[in-house]
């Protein structure tokens, strides 16, 4: 776990840096790297975002933002033709995403065009659908709690609720990906906004998965 001791209740946010645990290809924090049309901070909410800055040091911005706004916490959408596009998958053939949404109504999690997750409902924990495009065999997890390979309608409120959720998705095998697009998919509700988005170049190991998880959690006062 590279020197990292994690335990449940005892890690601080505050103290923990994402970039300890190796292969961190991607990081967008929404409180940092956000852009308006100027190339500066947004001061107005509402304002459109042309730019999300990576934070893992390897200059992995997104080439495009396509409809998302600010509003002083998050990057957020109106519609349900969002995406984040990179024209070049910025990691090899396996990935691990880390995802924090402030959950609204129903939403498709969608990326590339492999793997997608999706869910149809006014509120939560209520999920009517479910579709999955994958290759390789990926693991899901909400807030930190493995959901089952490939059997994300089993959600119960004890899982998952409206407000902020950490999703991890596991050893995605991205071998066949040209470029790499996260959003939601044309047709489909908005998921709510986007708080951060961290993505590894690789399988984690348990401990630096929950080590990611327990950070996220923390950081954003998510009830486990």
């Amino acid at each position: 776990m590279n020197g990292i001791c994690i335990q449940p209740g005892f890690v601080s946010a505050s103290v923990f840096n994402p970039l300890a645990v190796n292969g961190c290809a991607v990081w967008l924090d929404s409180a940092v790297g956000v852009e308006n049309a100027q190339g500066v901070s947004p001061t107005t909410p509402s304002e459109q975002i042309v730019n999300w800055r990576d934070q893992s040091g390897n200059g992995n911005d997104p080439d495009s933002l396509l409809n998302f706004f600010w509003d002083s916490e998050t990057v957020f959408t109106t519609t349900s033709q969002e995406n984040i596009i990179w024209q070049q998958k910025p990691f090899g053939d396996t990935a691990t995403f880390f995802i924090v949404l402030e959950l609204t109504g129903g939403w498709l999690l969608s990326f590339g065009d492999y793997t997608s997750i999706s869910y149809v409902g006014a509120a939560y924990p209520h999920s009517s659908g479910n579709s999955h495009k994958g290759a390789g065999t990926p693991n899901y997890y909400i807030n930190g709690v493995d959901v089952g390979l490939l059997n994300m309608m089993n959600l119960t409120s004890s899982l998952i609720s409206a407000g902020n959720c950490v999703i991890t998705i596991s050893d995605v095998d991205t071998s066949g990906w040209s470029e790499f697009r996260h959003g939601w998919l044309s047709g489909w509700p908005s998921a709510g906004p986007r708080r951060e988005i961290l993505v590894y170049d690789s399988h984690l190991e348990n401990g630096d998965r929950e080590a990611v998880e327990t950070y996220l959690i923390q950081k954003y006062n998510i009830e486990v």
